[in-house]
């Protein structure tokens, strides 16, 4: 930013809003986008609207005395490592973000907006609300939205992957309330072995296939390079419609060992 003379918008890997503070610090932009963490928090940039947490504060002072404890080292004569020298370095851009948290929780600072959702359930319900009232877009695409947003409340209460298998609002909405009854009553929810034994088996599965699949593309990249075809051609054939496997008496990617090199 301080070489250029336009403006300035920074983006990658911001999931929260201390990620668009810590961006906003270090890169001196004008202003932050965000896509994909969008996705699991809309409500990111309404960040500088709830308040400082008590937690944040906390987090923030726990550095701050980390770094005073290193620099009464080094007053001492003590020396310090690289990465010690670097979190001495961040004591300016700690005590703003310090300034910054507390100001945000300071009553005086409060206005008349409302408050932003607290956890993924409430995102979820607002995010329903508005698509009720603009425009409702098909099953699929609020079980995508929804399912990222309240993630962690859903797998929390193991209705994750029934979530993702609804097939209209209504299913949707009914989890929701499911959701938040255990959230509103803890000792409502009683975990089930079988199922959390069967999620754990699911995403292991899932991982291996994803492992498979980049070892396949892999492979198919090294051969587009050495015989000189499209790789989209080459991947083509291995596209699974609709997102599930077929399996056929064709080699399957799913099926990828280590150190194949079978053209």
């Amino acid at each position: 930013k301080k070489v250029l003379r336009i403006p300035v918008l920074a983006n990658g890997n911001v999931r929260s809003w201390s990620d668009v503070q810590a961006n906003l610090r270090s890169t001196g932009a004008d202003g932050i986008m965000s896509a994909e963490g969008m996705l699991d928090d809309p409500c990111i940039f309404a960040g500088r609207h709830s308040g400082g947490s008590g937690a944040a504060v906390r987090k923030v002072e726990k550095k701050l005395r980390q770094v005073d404890a290193l620099r009464a080292r080094q007053a001492e004569g003590g020396k310090l490592t690289a990465e010690e020298l670097e979190k001495v370095g961040c004591r300016k851009a700690l005590r703003a973000e310090r300034k910054e948290l507390l100001a945000a929780g300071s009553p005086s600072t409060s206005d008349d907006r409302p408050k932003p959702p607290q956890d993924g359930l409430e995102k979820a319900r607002l995010y329903l609300a508005h698509a009720r009232e603009y425009w409702l877009p098909p099953t699929s695409t609020v079980v995508f939205h929804c399912r990222r947003m309240a993630r962690a409340e859903l797998t929390k209460y193991q209705l994750l992957e029934e979530f993702a298998a609804a097939k209209s609002i209504g299913q949707v909405e009914e989890m929701l309330s499911r959701a938040e009854g255990y959230r509103d009553d803890p000792g409502s929810f009683q975990e089930d072995e079988g199922k959390a034994q069967q999620e754990r088996e699911l995403r292991a599965q899932k991982a291996y296939e994803e492992e498979c699949r980049k070892k396949f593309e892999a492979r198919m990249a090294r051969k587009a390079a050495r015989t000189g075809q499209p790789l989209a051609e080459l991947l083509k054939p291995t596209a699974c419609p609709g997102g599930v496997l077929a399996f056929s008496a064709e080699p399957s990617w799913l099926l990828e060992r280590d150190g194949d090199d079978d053209e």
